[in-house]
């Protein structure tokens, strides 16, 4: 599984994770092989969604993004059930289709900001549970291959939590501590999306980081 990391910050969210794709067996082993793909999208103008696990993440992100961007007044809770009902729908089409494959994990994570309650928010989506929502009340969560690649992630996010700086440097600081994991999942290139709120503008404003091998920020663009 790659590493993906969700955060609230007071106006909007942020998720960013590392870009590695790979090959795997039906076992789930690492066959040598991988590429690169951006794991978060816009889906709506208020939301954004990153997967981990099985590479149909990407599909289902692309799927969900069609379905419900235009929707700009869509309630929040009724997009929530749309994004629940997509992927369990989708994941247990493809588990009939690959029956033989042991490798079962797919994990998505949802954020973004609510304007009549004037609040970020995050939601967990697993297999595990069938993809019920579960609401995200810490200010971050974590995916990763491993207990103890959370938890070394989880006390530096902390830690960090307790020295703010501005939000380009939050997402670059979650790219470097990614890029700093030793692991066969894991690529040191990432990307991430920060969605936030302009309450002057009343506007969602989405910002999108492609980070390199080396750490430096070769794509900063507003959607």
């Amino acid at each position: 599984m790659t590493i993906l990391i969700g955060l609230k910050t007071d106006v909007g969210v942020i998720i960013v994770g590392d870009k590695k794709t790979s090959g795997l067996s039906d076992s789930g082993e690492h066959i040598g092989t991988y590429h690169l793909t951006k794991k978060v999208n816009l889906i709506q103008q208020n939301m954004i969604m990153g997967t981990a696990g099985l590479d149909i993440g990407i599909d289902l992100r692309e799927l969900i993004r069609k379905t419900l961007y235009l929707r700009e007044n869509r309630e929040i809770n009724a997009s929530i059930k749309h994004i629940k009902d997509t992927l369990s729908y989708n994941y247990n089409s493809y588990r009939k289709l690959n029956e033989h494959s042991s490798y079962k994990e797919l994990l998505a994570f949802v954020g973004g900001y609510d304007r009549e309650k004037k609040a970020p928010f995050l939601y967990e989506f697993s297999q595990i549970n069938g993809f019920k929502p579960t609401r995200i009340f810490k200010p971050f969560v974590i995916a990763s291959p491993s207990d103890e690649i959370t938890n070394t992630l989880h006390a530096l996010i902390s830690e960090n939590l307790q020295n703010p700086g501005g939000l380009e440097d939050t997402v670059t600081f979650l790219a470097d501590i990614i890029r700093n994991i030793d692991s066969p999942s894991v690529s040191k290139e990432c990307f991430g999306i920060i969605l936030l709120y302009d309450k002057k503008e009343d506007a969602f404003k989405p910002a999108m980081y492609d980070i390199d091998v080396k750490g430096k920020v070769t794509d900063n663009y507003i959607k």
